[in-house]
């Protein structure tokens, strides 16, 4: 198995040099489940092509689950919001910067074990902008970032994703370091919306 920040390229039981556009290093498991899912299929009487199985992890697409949302600067977004959603995303960051820090965005519910997934994340972070998502379960900024700096990490909150999003940026442009956001689904939507539109205040 190879992993780049473009794909995932492996073999699996008889099918050769498999490639799927889709980050993580669970992501091979998941092909492999759809493989087996096909072959049983095919046991009941579908026609399934091996090149259609292959064509198709080929072309799967997965948003929000470090999902690369730009090449420059590089920007992943993670929707893990569990302990084992941010161990697997913090393993794939290992995996794929190999000791790097990187700078974090993150968000959570304050009914979340928080104080462990930030454990998690201080093992890859270099710095995290911490942002409350717009729900009424969402722990506060401020009080999440104290979580990281007890932990050792420069940490510092922000009332909105605009606001995070430019200053993440501008200090993961400067340390040229990758940025990921992480921790919340519900912060799908504003963090690409403040991402493009930081892009294009950028490239203006």
């Amino acid at each position: 198995m190879s992993c780049s920040k473009d794909g995932t390229r492996f073999d699996y039981g008889g099918f050769l040099e498999l490639f799927i556009p889709l980050l993580g290093l669970y992501q091979p498991l998941n092909a492999a489940n759809v493989i087996e899912a096909a072959l049983m299929l095919r046991t009941r009487g579908l026609r399934i092509a091996d090149r259609d199985i292959k064509r198709g992890l080929a072309s799967a697409s997965w948003k929000g689950r470090f999902e690369k949302l730009s090449e420059s600067p590089l920007v992943f977004f993670d929707g893990g919001h569990n302990i084992e959603g941010v161990t697997a995303a913090v393993e794939t960051v290992k995996a794929y910067f190999a000791g790097e820090k990187i700078d974090i965005i993150s968000g959570v519910m304050a009914d979340k074990r928080y104080e462990d997934m930030a454990a998690l994340m201080a093992g890859v972070a270099r710095k995290v902008f911490t942002v409350a998502p717009d729900n009424a379960r969402a722990l506060g900024a401020e009080q999440y970032a104290e979580v990281f700096r007890s932990l050792g990490v420069a940490a510092e909150g922000f009332p909105s994703y605009e606001e995070a999003v430019k200053a993440a940026l501008e200090d993961a442009n400067r340390a040229d370091v990758p940025l990921l956001a992480l921790g919340s689904l519900y912060a799908y939507a504003p963090f690409k919306k403040a991402l493009l539109s930081a892009l294009m205040t950028k490239n203006a």
